[in-house]
């Protein structure tokens, strides 16, 4: 492998385990948390 794809590989594996480890966190709070039907899935930056 080329050295970008190497660098590309051990950034995404990084970003899964921080992505995986927060989730962890937030089902080890003990409380439900609901996701709202009028509630947008992204945030738009005001310009």
């Amino acid at each position: 492998m080329a050295v970008r794809e190497v660098e590309a590989d051990r950034a995404i594996t990084s970003r899964r385990g921080r992505i995986l480890a927060n989730q962890g966190r937030v089902g080890s709070l003990g409380m439900p948390l609901k996701n709202r039907a009028d509630t947008p899935k992204t945030y738009v930056l005001p310009e």
